[in-house]
């Protein structure tokens, strides 16, 4: 029954995204319904695993309290024997406790930061682009502008011409 409850649910989250997605779930043939029905199903493991992870993390400490637990050893015997629990005090120092949510927030900045990048090597390529575009414009300008002066040196011999498009750029 649990399992039938499961699926129903699973099919209500797949008609939902269908719908949001455009598309009609009863429209479907029963092999792509299945189909939907294991990729939601892998979709919510796969969420699920991501939550339990980040609880784990989140309150993953090294202490006597969370050490006899997971060593199946009691916690007086970590206060009746000393080296024990000083034991765990030397591991405190070197271990490093993750905050998910820090860890969240520095990679949403990340993020953040290379989409304004992004953004920014757009807008130079296009600039660039307008760049080469003039460019050609003032070419193709000098191009008239010199065969307007070959013509009126030809018409006037007095007057002497610099060819600028044999020049070389350096």
């Amino acid at each position: 029954m649990e399992s039938e409850n499961k699926r129903d649910e699973i099919e209500q989250i797949i008609i939902t995204n269908l719908k949001k997605m455009g598309y009609n779930y009863d429209g479907l043939e029963n092999k792509y319904k299945e189909y939907l029905i294991k990729i939601e199903t892998s979709i919510q493991g796969i969420f699920k695993r991501e939550q339990e992870a980040i609880e784990l993390l989140s309150r993953s400490t090294v202490s006597i309290k969370g050490v006899s637990k997971d060593a199946g050893i009691a916690r007086q015997t970590f206060y009746n024997v000393p080296i024990l629990s000083e034991y765990i005090g030397f591991n405190t120092t070197k271990f490093e406790k993750v905050d998910m949510s820090e860890q969240k927030h520095l990679s949403d900045d990340k993020i953040k930061d290379l989409k304004e990048e992004i953004k920014l090597l757009h807008k130079r390529d296009v600039e660039f682009e307008e760049m080469k575009i003039d460019l050609e414009k003032l070419k193709k300008e000098i191009r008239e502008k010199n065969s307007l002066l070959k013509t009126l040196l030809k018409n006037d011999s007095n007057i002497t011409y610099h060819n600028f498009d044999n020049d070389k750029e350096k």
